[in-house]
């Protein structure tokens, strides 16, 4: 599989074309803005989070433990007590989203 060359063998240049990729200018890093539609972007992430951290935290938190954990939003349940109907709570959740959104302007 590895074809006996050793590991990151492919990562670096190899041959005349070395030379030639080593002169080409560098890509600039991926986690910085590029242009000024990401620069606003990252500024309204940026606002947000620091007039709100608790919710910008609790808005993450699904996202960051996985696909799994992000149906079932909220505590769990209490020992002893059942779970309540996950079909039930994401219906609730999407009407009370969708109450939160205020609609786009009308189409003529």
């Amino acid at each position: 599989m590895l074809c006996h060359k050793p590991h990151g063998w492919m990562d670096q240049p190899h041959g005349s074309s070395a030379a030639a990729v080593a002169a080409a200018p560098e890509e600039p890093p991926h986690n910085v803005p590029q242009d000024d539609d990401e620069r606003f972007i990252v500024g309204l992430v940026l606002t947000y989070y620091r007039r709100h951290p608790q919710r910008a935290h609790a808005a993450a938190g699904p996202a960051r433990r996985g696909a799994g954990a992000a149906a079932t939003c909220g505590p769990a349940p209490a020992p002893g007590k059942p779970a309540a109907a996950p079909a039930a709570e994401s219906m609730d959740l999407w009407m009370r989203t969708q109450a939160g959104v205020a609609p786009l302007k009308k189409k003529r």
